[in-house]
Order: structure tokens, then sequence, then C-alpha cells
């Protein structure tokens, strides 16, 4: 059983929020840049789209309120994360929010998809 700073594991979290956010941005833009025809565009499009937009803000809005919350946090603020980790099922993200350093993300997937039951 080992105990880490809760700060960090906050900030690790706001940071794979953050990443999100981005990632989902992308979306955003790739549904924006393709030429939908003009049939396509309905009130449940537009509905979609603003969807993706506020999942979007809300993301983003979600890490930085963590991320200041996390330096509120007192440095002596330990827990024992294990449990908690074993909920996540994607062994990427668990290893990366597992790790006291600060969150790097390394190269890209390589596309390959991860199942889970």
């Amino acid at each position: 059983m080992s105990h880490h700073p809760l700060s960090g594991l906050m900030s690790r979290v706001s940071s794979e929020l953050d990443e999100l956010s981005r990632s989902t941005e992308e979306l955003h833009d790739l549904t924006i840049d393709i030429e939908w025809p003009e049939t396509a565009i309905d009130a449940g499009f537009v509905r979609a789209a603003q969807k993706i937009d506020f999942l979007c803000q809300a993301l983003s809005n979600l890490a930085g309120y963590l991320d200041a919350l996390s330096v509120e946090v007192p440095a002596d603020c330990r827990i024992d994360a294990t449990a908690a980790l074993s909920a996540l099922k994607l062994s990427e993200l668990k290893n990366r929010l597992s790790t006291e350093e600060t969150a790097v993300r390394g190269p890209e997937s390589d596309g390959e998809l991860e199942l889970f039951g």
C-alpha cells in the first residue's frame, strides 16, 4: 500500500481532462470541415454539434477547476489510490494516473483499439 500526494493525483486527472477537451475540439473541428449536404443539417444535427461543443467546454472547465483545487490541497494530504486505479479499464490511462511524475504523454497511440469488458 503506497500513499501518494492527493494534489499530484488531482493534477494528473486535470491533465487527462484537458487532453480529452483538446481531442473533443479536434472532433468538433472535423465535423465542421466536412461539407454536409443541406438535407443532413437538421435540428438533430445542430443539437449534436452543440453537444460536442458543450462537451469540449465542460471538459476544459473541469480540468481548470480540478487543477485550481489541487493547489489548495495541503502538501501532506496523501491517499492510497490503489482501489480507485483498479477500477480503470484503460491500461495507458491507469499508468499515467498511477505515476507521481508530471503527466507527460508518450507517443500517440498506434491506433490499436484496447478492448475491455
